[in-house]
Parts: C-alpha cells; sequence; structure tokens
C-alpha cells in the first residue's frame, strides 16, 4: 500500500515537472526576431503599443467617452486646439494669456484648467485676487452645480490656505471629490493659475 501511494506520488511529480519544462520550453528567447538587422525599433513600437493598450483596457474610466465637449460652447474659446491623448485643450486668449483645460483621465477623473498669465503684478498674497481668478476658469470648464459649489465654498471660506513665497496652495473642504485644489505660482516670469477636483 505505502509502495503504491510512492509510486503515484513520483509520477504526479514527474508529470507536473514535465509540464513546467514544456511551459519553459515555448518561453525561451528568439534572439534571431530581436537582433538590430530584424528592427529593433518595430519591435519596441509593438511592445509601446501593447503597453499603451494594456493601461487603457485596465483603466477605470472609458478614455473613449472623453473628449473636448466640455468646452465647445463657449464663444471665447472658438480657436482651441484638442489633444486626444491628454484630454487638454490649448486655447489661446485674447489677451495673450493661454488656458490649458483638461477633462479625462484613466484611474482619477479630474477636470482642471491651467492659466498662464504673461503680465500679473498682483502681489502673490492676494488671495482674492487668486480665488477670482478660480472663479474665471472654474465658470468657463466646469458645469453649474460644481461652479456654484465652488462659490459657496470661497465665501464661506471653507479651505485650507499654504502661502509661500512665491506659491499658493489652496486645497477646497467640504466636497464630494478626492481633491478640489488651486494652486498660484511664479515661474519663468510668468503666473501659473491651476484649479480643478478629481475623483477616482
Amino acid at each position: 500500500m505505502k509502495l503504491r501511494i510512492l509510486i503515484i506520488l513520483i509520477l504526479g511529480l514527474q508529470i507536473s515537472c514535465s509540464k513546467k519544462a514544456s511551459r519553459n520550453e515555448t518561453l525561451v528567447f528568439n534572439e534571431s526576431e530581436h537582433s538590430p538587422e530584424s528592427g529593433m525599433q518595430s519591435t519596441n513600437q509593438e511592445s509601446n503599443n501593447i503597453s499603451e493598450k494594456e493601461t487603457e483596457d485596465d483603466c477605470i474610466f472609458d478614455l473613449t467617452t472623453q473628449s473636448d465637449e466640455f468646452i465647445q460652447h463657449i464663444p471665447e474659446f472658438k480657436n482651441y486646439t484638442w489633444n486626444d491623448s491628454t484630454k487638454t485643450a490649448t486655447i489661446l486668449l485674447q489677451n495673450g494669456d493661454t488656458l490649458y483645460a483638461q477633462r479625462g483621465g484613466c484611474y482619477h477623473f479630474g477636470i482642471s484648467g491651467k492659466l498662464v498669465k504673461l503680465n500679473d503684478d498682483h502681489s502673490i498674497d492676494n488671495i482674492d485676487h487668486w480665488l477670482g481668478e478660480a472663479k474665471w476658469i472654474s465658470k468657463r470648464i466646469l458645469d453649474d452645480s460644481d461652479y456654484q459649489e465652488l462659490e459657496q465654498m470661497i465665501v464661506s471660506k471653507n479651505y485650507d490656505l499654504d502661502l509661500d513665497n512665491d506659491r499658493i496652495y489652496i486645497a477646497f473642504k467640504g466636497h464630494n471629490y478626492s481633491e478640489w485644489y488651486l494652486t498660484v505660482e511664479r515661474l519663468h516670469g510668468n503666473t501659473i493659475i491651476d484649479t480643478g477636483y478629481y475623483f477616482d
């Protein structure tokens, strides 16, 4: 009886090892297919495409439904360019400033507007001015209910403020998103105002 059990165990082990060996044989790297002469660049491109496809397939939010529809109806934004891979509109404003409006995401879905101002001499600690700029951006890219919620958070001062020499960070509180923020910073002679929210 013990001999029979021992033989069955040995046979089972042998079968299992032979399956692993055959599986390993199929995974052997074929150097001739990936030599420089056979076009390593195309192999890298194919692998990048596979990675992008796998990442897109793994997304929580459907990238194919994310478009520029949220700014199409705004007359002052009629001359913009849309980058579908970054889900960002680049909007050149009449005064020479640029607004980058972004809507979308893979693992986190967000809406944000980044206004790059060429000439702004307002003091960095002029919080009311920067909140006004955040409202201007938000009025144009957010839906009405989100904009009203932002206004309410500003009026009730429902936010945390972190003020540095050349930078402001405001974290709005009392909303249903993972984060809702406003940052203002001076960089290379420009003032960059970035506001928006995201959720996962």
